[in-house]
C-alpha cells in the first residue's frame, strides 16, 4: 500500500494511492497522524494532545483509541510496535 497524507490544523486527508481511497481527518485525527509520523508512542501522543486540545483526558483517550483501532483495521499502522506507521 502506498499512502500520502496532507494535514493542517483544521484536519487532513490520508490517501491510499493504490485503491484511490481517501480518509478525512478531523483536527484531533490529524494531530494523531502527525504524532504517528513522528514515531511517538500512544502515551506520548496522549500527553502531547492533552497539552494542545481543550478536551478531558477521558474523552481524548477514547478518541485516540478509536482512531488507532480504525487505522489498524485499515492496515495503515501496526499495533504490535506502538502503532508504527506501515507506510510513510
Amino acid at each position: 500500500m502506498h499512502v500520502r497524507s496532507f494535514v493542517t490544523e483544521d484536519g487532513g486527508t490520508i490517501l491510499d494511492v493504490d485503491s484511490g481511497t481517501y480518509y478525512g481527518l478531523n483536527p484531533i485525527g490529524a494531530a494523531i497522524w502527525n504524532e504517528l509520523k513522528a514515531e511517538r508512542t500512544k502515551e506520548e501522543i496522549l500527553s502531547n494532545l492533552l497539552n494542545t486540545f481543550d478536551v478531558s483526558a477521558e474523552k481524548l483517550h477514547a478518541e485516540v483509541d478509536a482512531f488507532l483501532d480504525r487505522l489498524v483495521k485499515l492496515r495503515l499502522v501496526d499495533q504490535s510496535l506502538s502503532y508504527r506507521l506501515l507506510h510513510k
